[in-house]
């Protein structure tokens, strides 16, 4: 009887690690980045991306920001890339951005019923909602 325990233990355990791995290396969502732009002291970059997870789901328009010397990290299961993600918008295409001064960032969105996440700052960086972008 214990070593029957053990065998589907054992089993339960490899088909544990299997999904992660599938999950890890095919992950569920695609980041497409469409563009970035670097801050006029260059410590910062925004970048916009487009988030795919799928035929069942919407694309997402999302701007992200991080320190010049890093770079983005993809979660390990989905795949997304959450690390200074400040916008999320519905939809893709929706979204102008700019730098405004070194630690201002200004966003433009087309339509603000598709917005899903907001934040108006990102360490030191002030982010604002206008048109202020050419």
């Amino acid at each position: 009887m214990q070593k029957i325990l053990l065998i589907a233990v054992g089993a339960v355990a490899v088909l544990g690690v299997g999904l992660s791995l599938v999950l890890h290396f095919d992950p569920l969502c695609g980041e497409e980045l469409m563009s970035e732009q670097t801050s006029p002291d260059g410590r910062h970059v925004a970048a916009l991306m487009i988030r795919n997870c799928g035929a069942t789901t919407d694309y997402a328009s999302h701007i992200n920001v991080r320190s010049s010397g890093s770079s983005f990290h993809r979660g390990f299961f989905d795949g997304t890339i959450t690390d200074g993600e400040i916008l999320t918008v519905a939809g893709a295409g929706r979204v102008r951005y700019c730098w405004l001064a070194a630690k201002r960032l200004s966003l433009y969105i087309e339509d603000l019923n598709k917005v899903r996440r907001t934040s108006l700052a990102w360490q030191d960086v002030d982010v604002t909602y206008a048109s202020d972008c050419p």
